[in-house]
Order: C-alpha cells, then structure tokens, then sequence
C-alpha cells in the first residue's frame, strides 16, 4: 500500500468510526510519534496479535473463571497441580 492510498483509507474511515475509536486512533497516531520505548514486534506476535483481535472481536473470549478451568485442565495434563 502507498503513502498515498494509507492516507485515502484512514481519511475514507474516520468519519464512520465512533467517538471511541476515533479517539484510539488519535492516540495511535500521536504515539507513532514518540519515541520508541519497546522493541518491535517480530512477525509471530504481530501475527499473534491480530488473531487475538480477531477472537476477541467474534466474541471467542474466556471469562476469569473459564480461563481458570483450561489452564488447571493444561496443567493437569502435564502432570502439574492445578492453580485452585
């Protein structure tokens, strides 16, 4: 993608986009600008990442205590006592 079509994308969607994202968007932006305090992410937690946000945004997501159960169930696979 050019410079040119970036900039034709983010001006096209701003408008359509709630106060919130907007917002998070602005602070995107304005953080590009600072200096680094963290490296860069490699490619698998980009990856990583953008599949997290995809989860989270069709609803494939875990409560406290459902996070609890798989991990206990991961750990006691592994012959390791469970957290509770």
């Amino acid at each position: 993608m050019t410079r040119a079509e970036a900039i034709g994308l983010i001006e096209a969607t701003l408008p359509r986009l709630d106060d919130m994202q907007a917002e998070a968007v602005a602070a995107y932006a304005r953080s590009l600008l600072e200096p680094a305090l963290t490296r860069p992410l490699t490619e698998r937690e980009r990856r990583v990442l953008l599949q997290s946000a995809a989860d989270f945004e069709a609803g494939r997501t875990l409560d406290h205590d459902e996070l609890l159960a798989a991990l206990d169930q991961r750990l006691s696979n592994l012959g390791v006592p469970t957290s509770r």
